[in-house]
């Protein structure tokens, strides 16, 4: 129920949940309050995940200008010959540049064309800037003005730096039709105005109506992707959390029956919108009795606070939970609202999860005797080390969204920068445990692995700050660390990500163990800057020996800062006695080229230093050893799935490996792989035991062998045998046309397409997966 017909409650985290039929399930000891307010009939005012319902609830209109508006104003247009021209002239010269609908006239600009613009209110709060923009990767920012400031129209490079260091970028789908691009311009007592820069930068684009308005400051958090664009999460600073939104004045009620094992109230809280505190007080009536209380949350302070209430005394009653937002400013965000109980004594329990992975890692820097991983190796001593897996895909999102479902790219789709997982599609791991009871939380490095990626889908906490990077005293690796020693009410399913390996930024201890100091690191990064352009940009990759070998250096360098949290993870579970009955894996998404072919990188080809992969399992009642059979990064879901005692996803295409830690055959599989290539069109690895066929796949979709490898002879596919095996390239390429075919009739896509916002798009910058130009 909600109460106060003017009271608006946004609700996050209802897609998927299934409301149970009894409040207190057999062998649950979990009541998940966001899963209760599934059937509630709730009249939303605005939709927080909807950019456009909430300008249209939350925002007032400044200015409203079209192209021809524009015309009429000091508006610039800086030609290809550098010239300055007023665009009136331009349009009066030639009136065939604005054409379009008569609501919204755009003007066409051709490359290199950029547009100026100055755009004045006198409003010093946060602003909503939108630009109707069509065409092929145009380029739109606005730049505040203070005081007599002035941009140098004359001088781009200076004007574009100028951006860079106070401008905002515009944001928006890339739609080739046109679509409303937008940047949140936050609140500046100094600003006398805004400057809009357009530029069509190597293709023509379509720029239409231009609008500014003022947003109210929980529209400006909203629109700020402080809430990123997922239905399911509110993300604050670097962490994300299942949420439900309240505004001031709001309140929410749940009326339900508590648990009977010492019930406990557990909540995160955070604000949105508003400078000064909020609170939140929390009501519990029941039919003699009630208790309630008021908790003050501070903007200054963590982003996340966590707050509990004892609710032992009313253990086993029908109570009402009421929770109301006070005062008349911004919002509260109420993270995982839970009521947690104790675990009957004699309760069988679940085993604890964790998830390593370690982004960038090749499989032979993990064998025995490498000096870059004596912590997991030590790890593969005492558990079930794999010498044969494989990923689905060369670069980390699509490999991330097979380990996450279990389907292969082909089926999934997540195959482009711009596409998420869309867990709707198909069933996600993270989910599965979640609604097994599990506590689900997550520790990234953001990126790719972002929750604007879908990656956060099941999660109740997700955190997208690298724990390789953190002290072990502050930041996530100390709560990483927390939380595996806390005693917790329930078990624990923990995904761990980092990209230590993929950046190269070892500490100085890690940098001397290869020979390395701080000034032949700050070369080598130089150098591997050089190489990523170099690799986007399909340009040979030119380098000397002794560069080559200092970058081998620095990637094990960085590869034992990553076997050095694994190390730190492991005591961890050690000291506080769970070692033994938690099930720990430790893989990673894809290798890296060490110019094994003449390059550096990943993502550009598909042979086995970038497809192989460690593997290693730790399971209680598995005994320790090496199995030699080929698997796949899609076979770790079901596998987590049966080890857990969850039950398995009838859709998966990989298969559960239980069997094989239990000493039992498998029958052979085949193992697929894919990598939309830089031209654009797909490629494919498809295996089949020993053998392995490299094929391209052409515009109109026929497939094109290009390579043929024996992997029982040639692990490291230098000795192609295309030619000399006609016989068998055609059975292997006829058989592999039959499985796409039925992948593609019975699979359905799980992906949908993706908005970046800031945050992502920097640090996919600097992952090199992204141009900064």
């Amino acid at each position: 129920m909600l109460g106060g017909a003017n009271l608006c409650v946004l609700i996050l985290g209802l897609c998927g949940a299934c409301s149970q039929a009894d409040d207190t399930p057999a062998g649950a000891h979990v009541v998940r309050l966001l899963d209760k307010l599934a059937d509630a009939q709730i009249d939303l005012p605005f939709d927080p995940t909807d950019p456009e319902a909430v300008i249209s609830a939350q925002s007032t209109l400044l200015l409203d200008l079209d192209t021809r508006a524009l015309a009429d104003r000091p508006t610039l247009l800086i030609g290809s010959d550098g010239r300055l021209t007023d665009l009136a002239a331009v349009l009066k010269k030639n009136p065939g540049r604005v054409s379009g609908r008569v609501d919204n006239p755009t003007l066409t600009m051709h490359p290199p064309e950029t547009l100026l613009c100055p755009l004045y209110t006198s409003d010093k709060g946060p602003l909503l800037v939108r630009a109707w923009v069509g065409g092929e990767d145009p380029s739109v920012a606005v730049l505040p003005l203070r005081g007599d400031m002035r941009p140098d129209l004359f001088n781009l490079v200076a004007l574009g730096e100028q951006i860079e260091r106070s401008g905002f970028s515009l944001s928006g789908p890339n739609d080739r039709s046109g679509s409303w691009w937008t940047a949140v311009v936050p609140a500046d007592k100094d600003r006398s105005h805004l400057f809009l820069v357009a530029v069509a930068r190597y293709r023509s684009i379509e720029f239409g109506r231009l609008e500014v308005r003022r947003l109210t400051p929980l529209a400006a958090a909203l629109l700020g992707r402080k809430l990123r664009p997922t239905e399911e999460h509110v993300m604050l600073g670097d962490s994300a959390r299942e949420a439900l939104v309240l505004p001031a004045g709001g309140s929410v009620t749940w009326d339900l029956t508590l648990p009977v094992d010492a019930p406990r109230l557990d909540i995160d809280l955070g604000t949105l919108g508003v400078e000064q505190s909020l609170q939140v007080r929390w009501e519990l009536g029941a039919s003699v009795d009630g208790e309630q209380g008021v908790w003050r949350l501070d903007p200054a302070g963590p982003v996340w606070s966590p707050h509990s209430v004892d609710l032992a005394a009313l253990a086993g009653r029908r109570v009402s939970l009421s929770l109301s937002v006070l005062g008349d400013q911004g919002a509260a965000v109420l993270g995982r609202p839970t009521i947690n109980s104790s675990p009957a004594p004699d309760g069988e329990r679940r085993p604890d999860v964790l998830l390593i992975l370690l982004d960038t890692l090749r499989a032979d820097r993990t064998a025995p005797g490498e000096p870059t991983t004596p912590r997991i190796q030590a790890l593969a001593d005492v558990a079930v080390r794999f010498t044969d897996a494989s990923s689905t895909s060369a670069w980390t999102l699509p490999a991330h969204a097979s380990l996450f479902n279990s389907r292969w790219p082909q089926t999934h789709r997540v195959t482009g920068k711009l596409r998420r997982l869309d867990e709707s599609a198909a069933p996600v791991l993270a989910r599965a445990f979640r609604d097994a009871g599990y506590e689900t939380v997550a520790f990234t490095g953001g990126g790719f692995v972002s929750p604007v990626y879908g990656m956060a889908a099941g999660f109740e906490r997700y955190g997208i700050s690298d724990p390789c990077f953190g002290t072990r005293q502050d930041g996530p690796r100390a709560e990483l660390q927390s939380l595996i020693a806390e005693p917790n009410r329930r078990p624990l399913f923990a995904f761990v990500h980092t990209f230590a390996a993929h950046h190269g930024m070892p500490r100085p201890d890690e940098l001397a163990r290869f020979g390395l100091d701080d000034k032949s690191f700050r070369r080598l990064r130089g150098v591997l800057q050089d190489l990523t352009v170099a690799l986007e940009q399909q340009q040979p990759q030119e380098i000397d020996d002794a560069s080559i070998d200092g970058l081998r250096s620095l990637y094990d360098a960085s590869v034992l800062a990553a076997d050095e949290l694994v190390g730190q993870i492991v005591d961890s579970l050690v000291a506080c006695g769970r070692f033994d009955e938690t099930v720990l894996v430790v893989t990673s998404d894809h290798g890296q080229e060490l110019f094994d072919r003449g390059a550096f990188g990943h993502g550009h080809q598909m042979h086995s230093e970038v497809l192989r992969i460690p593997l290693i399992v730790r399971a209680p009642g598995v005994a320790a050893q090496v199995l030699d059979a080929p698997v796949s990064l899609v076979d770790l879901a079901p596998t987590l799935r049966e080890l857990a005692g969850l039950p398995a996803d009838s859709e998966a295409q990989g298969r559960s490996l239980v069997g094989l830690l239990q000493g039992e055959r498998l029958a052979p599989t085949t193992l697929l792989s894919h990598l939309v290539a830089v031209t654009g069109e797909p490629t494919h690895v498809y295996r089949r035991e020993a053998r392995s066929l490299h094929v391209d796949e052409q515009p109109d979709g026929s497939l094109v062998a290009t390579a043929l490898y024996d992997l029982s002879v040639d692990p490291h596919e230098r000795d192609n045998l295309l030619a000399r095996r006609p016989d068998a390239v055609a059975t292997l390429l006829q058989a592999f046309e039959q499985e796409l075919a039925a992948l593609r009739e019975r699979g359905v896509a799980a992906a949908s397409e993706v908005s970046l916002d800031a945050e992502t798009r920097q640090k996919l910058i600097e992952l090199g997966y992204l141009s900064g130009h």
